[in-house]
């Protein structure tokens, strides 16, 4: 009788290990260092996450596409998602499947010093070429989804470290991504110590991004495993290794 109970527990336990071992398929966008570095899997976001899901026992695993090609709801039947990374409230409507802000984006307009543009608010985009990353109109708003039409080229691009240089050799007037994106892929080019050649011009508010979860029940288990990590020593050290 003891050892049918203590068979009962054991496969009780390994039923808990197993739900608790349960593996998430995340949709991430592709390559965006130094957030996320496609190759090593790693990256200040994809590390975030790993911690804060293995927080809640879950394993990750990170699937990369192109968010250009559909809307987030279409991007979790085609992948069969469980998560998608980096989405906010212009681009997931249901907002009960949408965690509390895990990163934020600084995204700036950044042209070349010597030509001396007058940017100081997002309209003043409009006469001027544009390269910027794909869903830009949905992610930053409104006004610049205007800006996007009226402006006289605009360019969407998935491979943001071209840009850079497109910017250097005056081949575009206006990039529109992240400081930091931006900073990491001018490192890697021939014009590394040109930072002083560019300027940014700050008129996008700070973007907070969030988990959207095909099911509700991850939600709020999410976020106090968010919480918790924000909190710790982990994510100092985090922050550190990638300069944040």
């Amino acid at each position: 009788m003891l050892n049918r109970l203590l068979i009962c527990i054991l496969h009780l336990f390994g039923c808990f290990s197993a739900i608790s071992a349960e593996k998430i398929i995340i949709g991430t966008s592709v390559n965006k260092p130094p957030y996320v570095i496609q190759q090593t899997n790693s990256g200040f976001e994809l590390e975030l996450l790993e911690n804060v899901f293995q927080l809640m026992g879950k394993q990750v695993e990170f699937r990369y596409m192109d968010y250009g090609n559909g809307s987030a709801d279409r991007l979790f039947e085609k992948f069969q998602l469980d998560a998608l990374t980096g989405v906010n409230y212009r681009m997931f409507l249901d907002t009960s499947l949408l965690s509390d802000v895990y990163v934020e984006y600084q995204n700036v307009a950044i042209s070349l010093a010597d030509n001396n543009f007058h940017i100081n608010t997002v309209s003043d985009l409009a006469r001027y070429s544009i390269v910027s990353f794909p869903l830009a109109a949905k992610a930053l708003g409104e006004e610049f989804s205007k800006v996007v039409d009226a402006s006289p080229l605009f360019i969407k691009m998935l491979e943001q470290k071209k840009q850079p240089e497109m910017l250097i050799r005056n081949r575009v007037e206006v990039l529109v991504m992240d400081k930091q994106i931006f900073k990491y892929y001018l490192e890697q080019t021939q014009w590394n110590n040109a930072l002083d050649k560019v300027k940014f011009h700050q008129v996008f508010p700070t973007n907070h991004f969030r988990v959207a979860f095909k099911e509700i029940k991850y939600v709020a288990a999410f976020n106090r495993a968010l919480q918790t990590f924000l909190s710790s020593t982990d994510y100092s050290r985090l922050k550190d290794k990638y300069n944040f």
